[in-house]
């Protein structure tokens, strides 16, 4: 790419890309920000000729990404559902404590949607599988069944750390160290 400038241009144009593909959905709406930035066509455009002009602009499109957290609670579930999904996309940890609440719900796909993205952050940092193996301690049922969903198929060195810490740790209840025991076995190969 030449230069940082170079590799920083084609991430958020990417973004910006990624990010209208939802602006004309209904949970778009907190996208509204992005209509006054450029409409890239390309990854080479670029944008942002100088850090200080791109610093805001990357600052803007991060905090964006973040608002998929508050449709997480939306009282339409097919929001609910996008959101999660667009949070499981975007791979950010800080999202899993919102996404771990948005277990305890009855819609089955909207649910879905929130374990399957609570998996994808876990495989894309799996620095955060601790956070989301933390589930397995909520007083709600579904939350700790969730979480062992979030958990299924990933056969992950990290995973298997923060499961095995987590059914150590004699603070946790035994209820919830046998969970994470029950969805530790599955993974051993």
């Amino acid at each position: 790419f030449g230069s940082v400038l170079g590799t920083l241009n084609p991430l958020i144009v990417a973004d910006l890309m990624w990010l209208n593909r939802f602006r004309p959905q209904p949970y778009g709406q907190v996208l509204m920000p992005i209509d006054a930035l450029p409409k890239p066509k390309v990854l080479a455009d670029l944008l942002y000729p100088t850090r200080a002009a791109l610093t805001p602009v990357r600052a803007e499109l991060d905090a964006l990404y973040i608002r998929f957290i508050d449709q997480l609670s939306d009282a339409d579930i097919a929001v609910r559902f996008q959101a999660a999904t667009a949070l499981g996309r975007i791979g950010d940890a800080s999202a899993v404590p919102a996404l771990l609440a948005a277990l305890d719900q009855t819609d089955l796909y909207a649910r879905y949607a929130a374990f399957t993205a609570l998996n994808r952050i876990g495989r894309a940092s799996p620095s955060a599988w601790t956070a989301i193996v933390a589930g397995f301690s909520s007083k709600s049922a579904a939350v700790r069944e969730g979480t062992a969903f979030a958990t299924r198929q990933s056969f992950d060195s990290a995973l298997v750390a923060a499961l095995g810490d987590f059914a150590a740790d004699a603070r946790n209840t035994p209820q919830a160290r046998a969970a994470a025991i029950a969805a530790l076995a599955p993974l051993h190969r």
